[in-house]
């Protein structure tokens, strides 16, 4: 005779005085307010309400609030009000800090470099195929970029290269097999300065070095033979470094990297396109 009908409807509503059960019936109702000053009766109705700057606790009692902001940016200051707004294309995490709105991204997720490789070398392949075991055959970094899944395809390697100078690299190679064995995509973090490659280390993503510690995060498309384009970049997000053993070396060594990584198409960046080296053009 009273309540939700179970499609937003009413089966009715009971007479002044009467409360609606949970079994849908009406049933008289005397309000109880004693030793409360705010909350519910117990029937529907209220005890009174608080002044702007009190909330009403669970014991029916009103008590003074302290709005409470500190860390935070956005989000409840704790008394229903705000501590702040995120900008459009950000989101407020429980802790109440802006977060980017990641759509397009990589995620790099404990990827194991467990063997260096001398990035001189990487091109031989009889160099390459005597190193075969520490390629390690999994994807590590998944992740779409404009509804393309980088990690569809069915061959896949990741592995870590040293150079001769300071720049200590990370690399992953999606490829398909049909018709023949060759790369599709390429994922590839140049680290730099090597001072910084340490334990804990945090790495942020970004164009142009002007603070560094910075992670150049490269997306490559592979257009066949020797082609290829350079397809999104890194603009947003960071990348730690944990155990790293021995990458001072040419060749040896081992780390492990996590994080996550906005892309962005570099030609929305102002004269990023026309600066990039001749043999890898950003394509569209």
């Amino acid at each position: 005779e009273c309540g939700d009908d179970g499609c937003g409807g009413s089966c009715g509503d009971c007479q002044a005085g009467d409360a609606c059960g949970t079994d849908g019936q009406c049933f008289a109702c005397t309000p109880d307010c004693t030793g409360r000053e705010c909350g519910d009766d117990g029937c529907g109705g209220s005890c009174g309400d608080c002044q702007p700057d009190e909330t009403c606790g669970t014991d029916g009692q009103c008590s003074a609030c302290t709005p409470d902001c500190a860390g935070k940016e956005c989000g409840d200051d704790g008394c229903g009000g705000s501590c702040g707004t995120c900008q459009p294309d950000e989101t407020c995490s429980a802790a109440g800090i802006c977060e980017v709105t990641l759509t397009d991204m990589l995620v790099f997720a404990s990827c194991d470099v467990p063997y260096v490789l001398d990035a001189a070398q990487v091109g031989d392949q009889f160099y390459m195929a005597s190193h075969f075991a520490d390629l390690v055959q999994q994807y590590c970094v998944t992740g779409s970029y404009e509804g393309v899944d980088i990690t569809s395809y069915p061959e896949k390697m990741y592995y870590g290269t040293r150079d001769s100078g300071t720049t200590i690299s990370f690399t992953q190679i999606s490829m398909s097999a049909v018709p023949q064995l060759s790369p599709e995509w390429t994922v590839k973090v140049d680290f730099n300065p090597e001072t910084s490659f340490t334990d804990g280390s945090v790495w942020n993503a970004s164009v142009g070095g002007i603070n560094p510690p910075e992670a150049a995060v490269a997306l490559i498309r592979h257009l066949g033979g020797s082609s290829m384009c350079l397809k999104a970049i890194g603009t947003a997000g960071a990348i730690t470094v944990t155990n790293p053993v021995d990458v001072t070396l040419v060749e040896g060594g081992s780390y492990t990297i996590n994080g996550q990584v906005q892309l962005t198409n570099p030609w929305d960046i102002t004269d990023f396109c026309s600066q990039t080296p001749a043999n890898l053009p950003c394509c569209s």
